[in-house]
């Protein structure tokens, strides 16, 4: 069961971040869940030997062990579910911009292109296509047909 809540997590960070950063990034996750995890113990430890524990307080630090545990994955989780609503809603403006340069004449990775360059790379959906197309662009910009 932990082992299918870590692969979810990684596929999420996947999928958040890229393929060539989420590692990285994951790494970066795991060590500030394992020092606020490892902080919270401390301080349990550090008011149990200063003061009475109460069951109140201990149960507090439970609570807060919890939270500080899986927190940062509930949003990073939720940080995914947004990015897959901006990439749905993305793709009906991308295809919506394009159909008006195909109409207008432009050849279809001519328009795909132009689209993809000429649109905001904050936005989930334009940046995957303009990594895709300069995947597929060669040398000094020319784009290569499919036939290619």
């Amino acid at each position: 069961m932990l082992q299918n809540y870590y692969a979810r997590l990684i596929k999420t960070y996947c999928f958040i971040y890229g393929e060539k950063t989420y590692k990285k990034i994951f790494k970066l996750h795991q060590i500030t869940k394992l020092s606020s995890v490892f902080l919270l113990v401390a301080a349990a430890v550090i008011f149990t030997f200063l003061c009475e524990l109460s069951e109140s307080i201990f149960v507090a630090f439970l609570i807060l062990f919890c939270i500080s545990l899986f927190l940062p994955d509930f949003s990073a989780m939720r940080k995914s579910k947004k990015k897959k609503e901006s990439l749905i809603y993305g793709l009906a403006d991308y295809m919506d911009r394009s159909a008006i340069l195909l109409d207008s004449g432009m050849p279809l990775w001519s328009a795909i292109a132009v689209t993809a360059y000429n649109s905001d790379p904050k936005e989930p959906f334009a940046s995957e296509m303009i990594s895709a197309v300069n995947s597929f662009s060669g040398k000094e910009g020319y784009f290569y047909r499919p036939e290619e």
